[in-house]
């Protein structure tokens, strides 16, 4: 007989810090728990996050000249993005609750769409649904994403590529940290890139040491 680990499914559960700083509560909480292995607890900034747009029709054009997210503050341009008719485009940059989203303005800010685009927020799921409404009707469509992620298997989006990640020219700060955080932040190139930790206990090196090596392996 194969030994098995007895995992205890009381507690689940996610951390996540998208914005790059550090999460101590994160080891207090683990320090605290009865269970020997758990996953997906994020600590690097995040996974590699995309700004895409859905092309229609009236947008082929700009796609053969490549139409970058720094292009985005071109008044015009961002303007094609516009879904209710009040002249002004629209980007959804995430979730309320996500800290990502403080970063997407912060990048929006660095980027200067801020000024010719209206930041959205709501549900992940809402954006997805208004995403194949627009794919529906034939309309353009623009918004945040991390990768790898379904969408980009699922659709036919094109990525607004920029600047490459520069931890010189991230500097973010959210607002827990800072009262004046957007107007402190800068950070006008791409997110860097993420790691996916599992996490273990001390004790299962002693009661499952072959577990616990390979876990340990990278």
């Amino acid at each position: 007989m194969r030994p098995s680990i007895p995992l205890r499914p009381s507690w689940h559960g996610r951390f996540k810090n998208s914005a790059g700083g550090p999460n101590p509560h994160v080891f207090v909480i683990l320090s605290s728990l009865r269970k020997c292995v758990g996953g997906n607890i994020e600590f690097s900034t995040s996974a590699d996050r995309r700004i895409f747009s859905r092309a229609s029709q009236e947008l082929d054009q700009i796609w053969r000249f490549g139409l970058t997210i720094g292009q985005m503050a071109n008044p015009e341009k961002a303007a094609l993005f516009d879904s209710d008719g009040d002249g002004t485009g629209e980007l959804w940059i995430g979730a309320p609750r996500w800290a990502s989203t403080n970063v997407e303005k912060i990048r929006a800010k660095s980027y200067g769409y801020d000024q010719t685009l209206e930041l959205v927020e709501f549900d992940e799921t809402l954006a997805y649904a208004n995403l194949d409404a627009a794919i529906t009707a034939g309309q353009p469509w623009a918004g945040f994403c991390y990768a790898p992620h379904y969408l980009f298997v699922l659709h036919d989006v094109h990525i607004l590529e920029g600047p490459p990640y520069d931890p010189a020219k991230w500097n973010v700060v959210q607002p827990t940290d800072d009262p004046a955080w957007l107007e402190i932040s800068d950070a006008g190139v791409a997110w860097d890139t993420a790691y996916l930790h599992v996490y273990y206990a001390t004790e299962l090196e002693d009661l499952y040491p072959e577990a616990a090596s390979l876990f340990s392996k990278r």
